[in-house]
């Protein structure tokens, strides 16, 4: 399994029952261990914030990309909220879940990839679906597309799909 040198572990206390650490190394945010990440965002009396330790909103640490790797079973609701800068994803074949709000205020996101065997989603272009292409689930607000098609097979339109995509006009 992959690990590196220094580790910063995701949760309270390191009680979140789960064994993922996360730390960023050549401006790649890499998120490893075994099971299910916390919640990193929340809401309170109308603020939302993010909790996540690679986010503190007076000193974003800095990242161009994530790596999320094998063993990750779910992203966190909000784990990346408000992360601006960074502009890729690589999703493993071991994510079963992916939470709302993960990727709202990512504007420069372009690209969202998915391991070709994870059972549950994947991506075509960049955009994040459910496994059999119904569901959109996120279409990247940092594409700089004027357009976009969706396929025939989609039935369904998350939430917040396509929020912050300010580029898109069709």
């Amino acid at each position: 399994a992959w690990k590196p040198y220094f580790t910063t572990q995701i949760g309270s206390y390191g009680d979140c029952g789960d064994n993922l650490f996360s730390c960023i190394i050549s401006d790649v945010l890499h998120i490893w261990g075994t099971g299910n990440m916390d919640d990193m965002s929340y809401d309170w009396d109308d603020f939302y914030f993010n909790s996540a330790p690679w986010f503190n909103s007076s000193e974003q640490k800095e990242f161009s990309s994530i790596k999320i790797h094998h063993g990750v079973k779910s992203i966190g609701k909000g784990a990346f909220y408000g992360c601006t800068d960074f502009k890729s994803i690589e999703i493993p074949n071991s994510v079963e879940i992916i939470c709302r709000n993960v990727f709202l205020g990512c504007d420069r996101l372009t690209d969202i990839m998915v391991n070709s065997e994870n059972q549950y989603y994947c991506s075509v272009d960049g955009v994040l679906f459910n496994k059999n292409l119904t569901t959109i689930v996120r279409y990247p607000a940092g594409k700089e597309q004027y357009s976009y098609k969706i396929p025939d097979s989609v039935i369904a339109i998350g939430e917040f799909a396509f929020y912050q995509c300010h580029a898109l006009t069709s």
